[in-house]
Protein backbone atom coordinates (compact mmCIF):
# COMPACT_ATOMS: atom_id res chain seq x y z
CA UNK A 1 0.00 0.00 0.00
CA UNK A 2 1.37 4.16 -0.28
CA UNK A 3 2.69 5.23 2.44
CA UNK A 4 0.07 8.34 1.83
CA UNK A 5 -2.51 5.97 2.62
CA UNK A 6 -0.75 4.83 5.95
CA UNK A 7 0.36 8.09 6.92
CA UNK A 8 -3.54 9.28 6.81
CA UNK A 9 -4.20 6.68 8.89
CA UNK A 10 -2.18 7.99 11.24
CA UNK A 11 -2.95 11.52 11.57
CA UNK A 12 -6.82 10.28 11.92
CA UNK A 13 -6.25 8.27 15.15
CA UNK A 14 -3.75 11.24 15.95
CA UNK A 15 -6.38 13.29 15.70
CA UNK A 16 -9.06 11.42 16.99
CA UNK A 17 -7.19 10.78 20.23
CA UNK A 18 -6.49 13.99 20.63
CA UNK A 19 -7.31 15.40 24.34
CA UNK A 20 -6.36 18.64 26.40
CA UNK A 21 -4.14 18.14 29.15
CA UNK A 22 -6.90 19.23 31.73
CA UNK A 23 -9.37 16.93 30.33
CA UNK A 24 -6.77 14.07 30.60
CA UNK A 25 -6.35 14.53 33.98
CA UNK A 26 -10.53 14.42 34.68
CA UNK A 27 -10.10 10.88 35.41
CA UNK A 28 -10.30 8.24 38.67
CA UNK A 29 -6.24 8.19 39.41
CA UNK A 30 -5.53 5.26 41.76
CA UNK A 31 -2.23 5.16 44.50
CA UNK A 32 0.38 3.51 43.13
CA UNK A 33 3.77 3.86 45.35
CA UNK A 34 4.99 7.11 47.58
CA UNK A 35 3.59 10.09 49.51
CA UNK A 36 0.20 8.45 49.77
CA UNK A 37 -2.77 11.71 48.95
CA UNK A 38 -5.07 9.06 49.05
CA UNK A 39 -6.18 5.76 47.86
CA UNK A 40 -7.89 7.44 44.86
CA UNK A 41 -7.82 11.03 43.50
CA UNK A 42 -10.58 12.37 41.13
CA UNK A 43 -9.68 16.27 39.94
CA UNK A 44 -13.47 17.34 39.39
CA UNK A 45 -14.48 16.62 43.11
CA UNK A 46 -15.83 20.25 44.31
CA UNK A 47 -12.97 20.70 46.98
CA UNK A 48 -9.70 19.45 45.14
CA UNK A 49 -8.55 21.59 41.95
CA UNK A 50 -5.96 21.93 39.60
CA UNK A 51 -4.66 25.36 38.89
CA UNK A 52 -1.97 25.41 36.22
CA UNK A 53 0.62 22.93 37.70
CA UNK A 54 -1.03 23.29 41.19
CA UNK A 55 -3.21 21.29 43.14
CA UNK A 56 -6.00 23.10 45.74
CA UNK A 57 -7.08 20.94 48.42
CA UNK A 58 -10.13 23.56 49.96
CA UNK A 59 -8.49 26.37 48.04
CA UNK A 60 -5.29 25.43 49.77
CA UNK A 61 -2.01 24.66 47.68
CA UNK A 62 -1.42 21.36 48.51
CA UNK A 63 0.96 19.27 46.20
CA UNK A 64 2.31 20.33 42.56
CA UNK A 65 2.16 18.16 39.34
CA UNK A 66 6.25 16.82 38.60
CA UNK A 67 4.88 15.31 35.94
CA UNK A 68 2.61 13.57 33.81
CA UNK A 69 2.75 10.97 31.31
CA UNK A 70 0.10 10.07 28.81
CA UNK A 71 -0.17 7.15 26.64
CA UNK A 72 -2.33 6.56 23.74
CA UNK A 73 -1.84 2.28 23.58
CA UNK A 74 -4.80 0.35 24.11
CA UNK A 75 -4.22 -1.28 28.03
CA UNK A 76 -1.53 1.16 28.51
CA UNK A 77 -1.93 3.46 31.47
CA UNK A 78 -0.90 7.65 31.81
CA UNK A 79 0.55 8.17 34.91
CA UNK A 80 0.62 11.24 37.40
CA UNK A 81 3.70 12.11 39.54
CA UNK A 82 2.64 14.53 42.62
CA UNK A 83 5.23 16.73 44.58
CA UNK A 84 3.82 17.26 48.10
CA UNK A 85 4.46 21.68 48.49
CA UNK A 86 5.10 21.05 52.02
CA UNK A 87 7.80 18.21 52.48
CA UNK A 88 8.83 17.54 48.79
CA UNK A 89 7.59 14.01 48.85
CA UNK A 90 6.49 12.15 46.10
CA UNK A 91 3.40 10.58 44.81
CA UNK A 92 2.54 7.86 42.24
CA UNK A 93 -0.37 7.31 40.54
CA UNK A 94 -2.38 5.19 37.56
CA UNK A 95 -5.10 6.29 35.69
CA UNK A 96 -8.28 4.42 36.24
CA UNK A 97 -10.25 5.51 33.84
CA UNK A 98 -13.29 8.41 33.99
Amino acid sequence: MKPTYYLSIILFLAFWSCESRDESLKTNWKYQEGKHFGDFLHFENENIKIQGDTIFINSIPFAIIEEFDRTFFPGSENKLQLKTIETGEFGFYTDKGK
